[in-house]
């Protein structure tokens, strides 16, 4: 196990010998905030995580490399309505951006920590990815639906 520290102060634990091949994957656009209602914003790591899995260029990307994705994403965080100004969320779409940066940006807006497990050859795929959001604090408290 190797453990650096960004000079952010991004700690980093990675596991020697682990596929790191998919956290680089460039992505052309996460849309975040493109809709006019807002209801495409995100409210927590697991609904950002979700848009990030959906775009083109990792889905293609785990295609082509025959990898599975079990989902750790989380519950609930996409709402139809103008979030209250005190609860957290990502307001703008990301641009050209890896994997492993989109990830990063996130937790900027909901602190914690993510998890990328890169699991054993199962009977239908060369390698099954899970990927998973841990929250180290509450957001959703005194939120307020207009």
């Amino acid at each position: 196990m190797q453990v650096t520290q960004d000079p952010d102060g991004t700690v980093r634990m990675v596991e020697s010998g682990v596929a790191t091949d998919i956290l680089g994957v460039k992505i052309s656009r996460v849309p975040f905030g493109e809709r006019p209602d807002g209801s495409d914003f995100a409210y927590s790591g697991g609904a950002a995580l979700r848009r990030i899995l959906g775009t083109p260029e990792l889905k293609s990307f785990m295609k082509t490399h025959d990898i599975e994705q079990a989902y750790g994403g989380g519950g609930a965080g996409s709402f139809n309505f103008t979030p209250h100004k005190d609860l957290p969320y990502i307001p703008q779409p990301l641009d050209n951006i890896t994997f492993s940066e989109a990830m990063d940006y996130i937790l900027k807006t909901f602190p914690g920590l993510w998890i990328y497990e890169n699991c054993r050859r199962t009977d239908t795929r060369k390698r099954t990815v899970y990927f998973r959001f841990y929250h180290l604090q509450n957001a959703g408290t005194g939120m307020i639906v207009q």
